[in-house]
C-alpha cells in the first residue's frame, strides 16, 4: 500500500468591508478619522461572497445603492461617504485579526 499525499485547500472568502461609523452624545454620526484610514478588525462585514470578483461586482453596487432611508442629511452624508469607501478583503488578510 502506498502512501497517499494530501494537499490541504484553504478556503478564502472575501468580504465586502465598511469603516465603522460611530455616534456622539446627540446620535449623530461622524467616522473615526483613524479606524477609516485602512482596513482593520473593527471594519463592519457587510457580506461575504465566495470569489474577489463577485465581491467586487456587489462592492460596485454598494458604494451607489445602499439602502439610507430614516436618515437627516448629516447622518446620510457619513453614510454615504462609509459606503464609498467600502472594499473587499480576503478572509485571511492579517489585517482584520485583532490585536
Amino acid at each position: 500500500m502506498k502512501p497517499r499525499r494530501t494537499t490541504a485547500l484553504a478556503l478564502v472568502g472575501w468580504y465586502l468591508m465598511v469603516p465603522p461609523v460611530f455616534h456622539d452624545a446627540a446620535g449623530k454620526l461622524y467616522l473615526d478619522p483613524a479606524s477609516d484610514a485602512t482596513v482593520t478588525s473593527q471594519w463592519r462585514t457587510v457580506l461575504r461572497r465566495n470569489t474577489e470578483q463577485e465581491c467586487a461586482k456587489v462592492r460596485d453596487w454598494w458604494r451607489d445603492n445602499a439602502d439610507h432611508e430614516g436618515l437627516d442629511s448629516r447622518n446620510l452624508v457619513v453614510i454615504a461617504v462609509s459606503n464609498r469607501r467600502a472594499q473587499c478583503v480576503a478572509s485571511d488578510d492579517p489585517r482584520l485579526k485583532s490585536k
